[in-house]
């Protein structure tokens, strides 16, 4: 299967969504990587009452490939929580998410976008690299996270 023919659309999550991801969550790679969500009511309520704060199902086609979120905070950096459906990983879908992510008018509001990639997770990271994020540092952060930045203004 070639990559490139992904044509993702990213449409707003929606409280619907809710038990479709509670069934990806139990997936144990998807749950130590974004167990801070694993509460999907409360992350999709806090995203509802938050003006910067987006979520979105990444569609191919019109199935369910993934979701992203993204949040702009007070600095001007967007925060995204990327992942992929668990039957669809190593597939392509978590570049071409990520490129759709950065496509959108969201996503522009922000001065750059990062993600916080556990260096242990080589497709994350190997993913965001060919996504155009750009690593800050080789080191992780205090809480053993590696950055991972997407800038537009170095867009080519």
């Amino acid at each position: 299967m070639s990559h490139a023919t992904h044509q993702i659309r990213l449409r707003p999550m929606t409280r619907d969504d809710l038990p479709m991801l509670r069934e990806w969550f139990l997936d144990e790679t998807l749950m130590n990587e974004l167990g801070g969500m694993a509460d999907l009511e409360t992350t999709f309520a806090y995203a509802e009452s938050q003006p910067r704060y987006w979520e979105w199902i990444a569609l191919d086609g019109e199935t369910s490939v993934g979701f992203v979120g993204l949040e702009i905070q007070e600095d001007g950096i967007g925060y995204i929580a990327p992942a992929t459906r668990p039957d669809r990983r190593r597939q392509g879908y978590g570049v071409a998410i990520l490129r759709a992510l950065v496509a959108t008018p969201e996503a522009r509001q922000a001065e750059c976008v990062a993600a916080d990639v556990c260096p242990d997770n080589v497709a994350s990271v190997r993913c965001h690299e060919k996504a155009g994020f750009v690593r800050e540092c080789d080191e992780p952060d205090e809480e053993g996270f590696l950055r991972f930045v997407y800038r537009f203004d170095q867009e080519a």
